[in-house]
């Protein structure tokens, strides 16, 4: 990085501390997908999450709608984990040491066309599709108490809910009517300036599968450089709002290339472990000194994994003990 880099961090930096009094706890998080099968048993993923020297594992909870334009959230028999699996993990986890985060995502179950997603809802009734999502938020509200979790997600790549201001800040005070722990929202990488709300939020959060190069093969540099085009803009949005900046979901497909579409989960080139290690090594060397920076969600563990794999997956992986060593290192910051 050059210096002129390093001079505009510092200063962003030191203006955030002065406007800040005390940032919130470190996360040194996993995602863990969770699935609505009643006899699947996380238990295995939790302890070695516990090893890699975690504090936070984040569940990730698929809701549906039915395709873009649908008006009603809706849980998916088999696929949305019921109430009681979730509790029942939560207690293990904590049992283990490890802070729950609940992060429940929409998806779409039946959609019209590839480039339908949860980030472009256009419901033909706004009114009734902010009553299911409030319902559904309100939901998870009381699970996350009988979860003691630390952490609720409100939303996850919501992008064109976020114009509607008032509904979500509506929201959020019925949350904190009943949940006394920390809210966020997690962004879309790519539109995070356009979440309305941030000020109403604890930490501003983001999905981070951002396109650092366009390389197939990059090197440490050409990542490193990456970084810079989105770093400084990431960090004044963290200073304009005050608030500590978390990783919700960041993860690269241990394939060729995964450096160039990082968000694209269809892609599905040869199996490249390296090029997985070194984005997380990089992403480690780049974020661990910005002062606004509390934490991240590695993104994901379940799943067999090992070194035939290249999708997300971390288990059996050398990106795995990278994360290791960086959760050791990072523990007591």
């Amino acid at each position: 990085m050059n210096k002129t880099f390093f001079f505009i961090l510092g200063i962003i930096g030191i203006g955030f501390l002065q406007g800040e009094e005390s940032l919130s706890e470190f996360h040194r998080g996993v995602v863990l997908p969770l699935y609505g099968n009643s006899k699947a048993d996380y238990t295995e993923y939790l302890k070695e999450i516990q090893n890699l020297n975690a504090s936070h594992v984040s569940f990730l909870i698929r809701c549906y709608m039915n395709d873009q334009k649908s008006n009603q959230i809706i849980s998916a028999f088999g696929i949305t984990p019921s109430d009681s699996v979730v509790e029942a993990l939560a207690l293990k986890s904590k049992n283990l040491g490890l802070k729950v985060t609940l992060l429940p995502v929409i998806f779409l179950a039946y959609p019209k066309s590839d480039a339908e997603w949860r980030g472009n809802l256009a419901p033909t009734d706004w009114d009734e599709w902010w009553d299911s999502y409030s319902s559904f938020l309100l939901h998870y509200a009381h699970l996350a108490i009988r979860c003691q979790a630390s952490v609720l997600s409100i939303g996850s790549e919501l992008a064109t809910t976020e114009i509607f201001t008032d509904r979500w800040k509506t929201l959020i005070q019925s949350i904190r009517s009943i949940y006394s722990g920390t809210l966020t929202y997690s962004a879309n990488w790519d539109h995070y300036d356009e979440v309305t709300f941030a000020g109403e939020l604890d930490f501003l959060g983001v999905s981070g599968y951002y396109e650092l190069t366009k390389n197939l093969n990059p090197k440490k540099e050409q990542l490193t450089e990456g970084w810079q085009r989105f770093l400084t803009k990431l960090v004044q949005w963290a200073e304009k709002y005050k608030k500590p900046l978390v990783f919700m979901e960041i993860g690269y497909a241990s394939q060729n290339g995964c450096a160039s579409k990082p968000w694209n989960y269809f892609l599905s080139e040869l199996v490249d472990l390296a090029e997985q290690e070194l984005c997380f090594e990089v992403l480690f060397e780049v974020w661990e000194k910005i002062p606004c920076f509390r934490g991240l969600y590695a993104y994901h563990w379940w799943g067999e994994g090992g070194p035939t794999d290249n999708g997300y997956n971390l288990r059996q992986k050398p990106a795995a003990k990278s994360l290791q060593q960086w959760f050791t290192k990072m523990k007591d910051q």
